[in-house]
């Protein structure tokens, strides 16, 4: 039974952590902080499943290690790009007079 729970929280690291790349490739950064949370709550159960005297487990270590460094770049990244569209409008902005009041109302009376 341990082995059992140990492997579906296994699957679940994986499927979470799959989560997780899709929404940040998405830019979807409400489900990032979402799938981060249950990818962490994930690996704290599959760290708790191992017994005192297992080996560190260097492999899960190493792969949220890859996950986490990747999510980083890629979040900044986009908010680089962002920060370049905003400047981008903002300079566009800059070179438009502002427009004429024009009533769209006409009172009759």
């Amino acid at each position: 039974m341990i082995q059992a729970t140990a492997m579906s929280t296994d699957i679940l690291v994986h499927e979470t952590a799959t989560q997780l790349r899709q929404a940040v490739v998405t830019e979807a950064f409400d489900s990032v902080q979402t799938a981060l949370a249950d990818y962490r709550r994930y690996v704290e159960a599959v760290l708790a499943d191992r017994p005192p005297d297992a080996p560190p487990p260097v492999e899960l270590a190493r792969q949220a290690d890859e996950l986490l460094q990747w999510a980083l770049q890629t979040v900044r990244c986009a908010r680089a790009r962002t920060r370049d569209d905003l400047d981008q409008v903002s300079a566009a902005l800059g070179y438009q007079g502002h427009a004429p009041l024009v009533h769209t109302w006409k009172v009759d009376g």
